[in-house]
């Protein structure tokens, strides 16, 4: 969870960047930044959903799969995490991130002044493709394991709460290809800033949401029911209730129910 709110998080700081106005340093987080801060919050969940789907259909009970402590959890993520960097870094290396300039005409009055546009340039295509295709890779399964774990009984582990969050990822993904694909130049950087914002407004409100509303609204229920257990394993809520009788001449205790009596 530590590492979804860290990507969360980071989906705010990285809209902000995309406000500013450009250079090489902007320009090289803004691409950077866009792509950390996504696959940060899909491995986290795509990691999350492989350790409930290993716990809850494992064959033996007695024995516990491998690989599910959190230092592997944490592992597994900075591996995912690692990857898409790594092919981050190749598409930083190929098309080195750079400022644009253009001049653009009102077409409605051509006496007015041109406007001066300025731009961060373009990634080239097949990296944009490669980058697209590994997130989809991770999308894809997260998706097919969040149809198999959201059937667990109980919402297990959250299983849920981190199915509805993969949902409203690939939705968002899905929305994202479309409206950036048919959308000017000028206005594709509002695009993606706007698909970050809602992406992580999203996953914030399946995931976290609940808990709020239990720990606002529920959390006397929540104590009530504690109780009940507590009273349960202690044998206080019980219908028949053990009596010990201390017998006198040999001081021995004697455990005996109402039933005998």
């Amino acid at each position: 969870m530590i590492f979804i709110l860290i990507g969360i998080t980071l989906c705010f700081v990285v809209t902000v960047i995309y406000l500013i106005k450009p250079s090489i340093v902007v320009c090289t987080l803004q691409r950077a930044g866009l792509w950390f801060c996504f696959s940060i919050i899909l491995s986290a969940l795509l990691v999350k959903l492989v350790r409930i789907s290993r716990i809850f259909m494992q064959k033996t009970v007695t024995k516990r799969p491998k690989f599910i402590s959190p230092k592997y959890q944490i592992l597994f993520t900075f591996i995912l995490v690692g990857i898409q960097m790594i092919l981050v870094l190749i598409s930083l290396v190929a098309s080195y991130p750079k400022v644009k300039k253009s001049i653009v005409n009102n077409e409605e009055n051509q006496n007015d002044f041109p406007s001066l546009v300025i731009q961060c340039n373009s990634p080239h295509t097949a990296m944009i493709a490669i980058l697209m295709v590994y997130y989809s890779i991770l999308l894809i399964a997260s998706n097919a394991l969040a149809i198999l774990t959201i059937r667990f009984p109980q919402n297990f582990n959250e299983s849920k709460y981190v199915a509805f969050s993969t949902f409203s990822l690939g939705l968002m993904w899905i929305a994202f290809i479309f409206t950036y694909l048919n959308t000017a130049d000028k206005f594709q950087t509002a695009v993606v800033s706007f698909t970050i914002q809602m992406s992580a407004m999203a996953v914030l409100l399946c995931l976290f949401a609940p808990r709020v509303f239990i720990v606002l609204f529920l959390s006397k229920h929540k104590v009530y029911d504690t109780d009940n257990r507590k009273n349960a394993m202690t044998g206080e809520d019980c219908k028949i209730k053990p009596k010990v009788l201390i017998s006198s001449s040999t001081q021995e205790t004697v455990t005996t129910d109402f039933k005998n009596n």
